[in-house]
């Protein structure tokens, strides 16, 4: 359980730092690309650059460069939806995806987790509880036409997960954990260095200072998820509640503290809701 609480303080950390970007106007796509580079870099050195030269390609390899690309999407699809829907809808479908990788573990890897039906009841309670923390208040309405938005967003972070928990599992091996996220970065850094490229811009030094901080978090973020499912025997049904609640309760917390935000009705039953759905999880 170390490894999956550190990992939600690290995504805790990263969604804190966008926060910040946000008050300090820090062009988000900017930092975004400098951190895909920096968390290549920050991969290098801690696996040490001879590894990361000398690796053979292998299934695993083409994998995780697949998954940077879709890394990149998926943010630009967030983006998108933050500015024509909400960002409540952006999140939502974000953070609901959950369902997915779930699922997929339940029903199709099919770990043995010995779980209890109180562990399960606690990950059918996460669901509203994630969909409670995020939602606003207000009565958003938007046009139906783009509701294939939030719907993508849903689907391709529920296989982003996929992808992670069935790599962790089928595809690599404890020699392997710290170089698969250097190559899925690896291709997410072309690609958005190529955008910046056509759309000529370059981030000035704040930027690359903010890209930079959240680039050695974002490395160890993944690496060490890898880490929670390896040594939770890749249980996605077990691993993905806790960790997506979990990342609910300590923002809001951090929110409330460092931000001063205002949490609704909705949200605060959401949190109370993702407690209860940790606790059951992990009895």
């Amino acid at each position: 359980m170390l490894f999956l609480f550190l990992t939600i303080i690290l995504h805790a950390l990263i969604f804190s730092l966008f926060k910040l970007f946000g008050h300090k106007r820090i062009n988000t796509f900017q930092a975004i690309v400098v951190n895909y580079f920096v968390c290549v870099i920050t991969g290098a050195i801690f696996a040490g650059p001879e590894r990361v030269i000398n690796v053979k390609p292998d299934i695993w390899t083409y994998t995780a460069l697949g998954l940077g690309v879709i890394f990149i999407i998926t943010f630009y699809l967030m983006a998108l939806t933050s500015q024509k829907i909400s960002m409540a809808a952006a999140s939502i479908a974000s953070k609901m995806s959950m369902v997915i990788p779930v699922l997929f573990s339940l029903f199709v890897l099919r770990v043995d987790s010995n779980m209890t039906w109180i562990n399960y009841a606690g990950i059918m309670l996460a669901i509203p509880a994630t969909y409670l923390s995020s939602r606003s208040d207000k009565g958003e309405k938007f046009d139906l036409k783009l509701l294939w938005l939030p719907l993508a967003i849903f689907v391709l972070n529920g296989f982003i997960d996929i992808v992670v928990n069935y790599s962790s599992l089928n595809l690599l091996n404890s020699t392997d954990t710290d170089l698969f996220p250097i190559f899925a970065f690896l291709s997410a850094s072309v690609i958005g260095g190529l955008v910046l490229l056509i759309k000529g811009e370059l981030p000035d030094k704040t930027t690359m200072l903010a890209g930079a901080t959240l680039g050695v978090i974002n490395y160890f973020s993944v690496y060490v998820l890898l880490l929670a499912l390896e040594s939770l025997n890749n249980n996605g049904a077990l691993v993905f509640p806790i960790f997506n609640t979990g990342i609910i309760v300590l923002t809001s917390a951090i929110g409330l503290i460092v931000f001063r935000e205002h949490l609704n009705r909705y949200n605060k039953l959401g949190i109370l809701i993702s407690i209860i759905a940790i606790a059951l999880i992990m009895i």
